[in-house]
């Protein structure tokens, strides 16, 4: 399980490059594909979405199969919020599937929301967002794999992007992907979480599972400088809808915090003590 940065079509570099008060709109979206060479003639093509502020609906989901031989499903939850992705192939009775240049079968579920903590007192804080992915993977065969990207842009300064992308057969248990951020003041950032499952090849007699319906949970944490959970803080989100229920402290979250503090009596030392800064 290597961490990955993602270069295709610009994704990555546009998030990191994300300027200041631009807020995304929130939404939801499920989507999932086969190939007419699964589902012939014309394949199958499934979306489902929902955005807006508050969101209309708080789960979209798509699913489609031919049983024995093909499945994708995909689901994008808000409320709690996860993401769910899963596909299957069974070619134990043709010749090879697909050419590596055009996906035979996709899922991918994503949410996209603006949060606003208000500051839980005058002292700096640390915003963690991490997603936490289970799953199994099983790609003999083929070239099947499953990306997993998160990105926090705050209001007030360039985002960050934490990804993987898993590709051999494995089975995942709390993979997490965390991103920290600290404040001073009430807190203001655009999430944004993806999960995508594609596969372009499977040999002859060749099978595939990856099966990541057992969830990509977003977590969000707010904590000390000293790595304290502090309890009862005001979130909210624009969709009106995102989950906030307490979570653990993700084990590599007090190394992060330790370097964000130091950072930031850095950054305080070379202001000079006449001068007030407007950020962390």
């Amino acid at each position: 399980m290597n961490q990955v940065i993602f270069g295709r079509a610009g994704l990555l570099c546009a998030a990191l490059l994300l300027s200041s008060g631009a807020h995304a709109i929130s939404t939801i979206t499920a989507n999932g594909r086969a190939s007419p060479e699964l589902a012939p003639p014309t394949g199958s093509i499934l979306t489902d979405t929902a955005a807006g502020s508050p969101i209309p609906r708080t789960i979209v989901s798509v699913a489609d199969e031919e049983a024995g031989l093909w499945r994708y499903a995909a689901t994008a939850d808000i409320a709690t919020p996860k993401l769910q992705v899963f596909g299957s192939i069974n070619n134990s009775g043709g010749g090879a599937l697909g050419n590596f240049e055009v996906a035979v079968l996709s899922a991918n579920a994503t949410v996209r929301d603006t949060i606003t903590i208000t500051a839980p007192s005058a002292d700096p804080y640390i915003v963690t967002a991490a997603m936490v992915i289970d799953g199994v993977l099983d790609v003999d065969g083929t070239n099947g794999r499953v990306n997993a990207l998160l990105t926090i842009a705050p209001e007030d300064r360039l985002s960050a992007t934490q990804s993987r992308a898993y590709t051999t057969n494995a089975t995942i248990v709390d993979d997490v992907l965390p991103i920290s951020f600290q404040f001073s003041g009430d807190a203001v950032f655009d999430l944004s979480s993806s999960l995508f499952f594609s596969v372009s090849r499977v040999d002859a007699g060749a099978s595939l599972l990856a099966d990541f319906s057992n969830t990509a949970l977003i977590k969000l944490t707010v904590t000390t400088l000293a790595g304290d959970v502090i309890e009862g803080v005001d979130i909210a989100s624009e969709s009106g809808n995102f989950g906030v229920a307490p979570v653990p402290v993700p084990a590599a979250l007090p190394l992060m915090i330790t370097a964000l503090a130091a950072l930031g009596c850095r950054r305080v030392r070379r202001t000079g003590a006449g001068r007030i800064r407007s950020s962390p």
